[in-house]
């Protein structure tokens, strides 16, 4: 019985051990965030980029530390939620720069 707890507890060890995890990184930002409709998110994107995309929902601005965000349905409270997803995909660009493929 004693080689088998300490089979098992061999198991569940080597599993803990081999599973592989990304390194802890800390990061503290000081940004400014924007909410706002997307047809506005859109205008003020094709004004700093100087470019005509459609269907932006967000975007950052990393030498001012800004981000953009649209405003993405509402909660329980019927308070205004933001685009979730879009907002930390702009705050990881704000922390990693730019990851896009040119």
């Amino acid at each position: 019985m004693r080689i088998a707890l300490l089979i098992i507890s061999a198991l569940l060890m080597a599993g803990c051990v081999t599973t592989p995890t990304p390194p802890r990184e800390t990061h503290h930002i000081d940004c400014v965030l924007i909410l706002d409709t997307q047809t506005n998110i859109q205008c003020k994107y094709n004004v700093y980029t100087g470019q005509s995309k459609q269907d932006v929902q967000g975007f950052a601005i990393p030498r001012n530390h800004s981000i953009y965000v649209t405003w993405d349905g509402v909660d329980d409270n019927g308070e205004p939620m933001p685009d979730f997803e879009t907002l930390g995909h702009e705050v990881w660009h704000l922390i990693r720069g730019n990851f896009h493929e040119q």
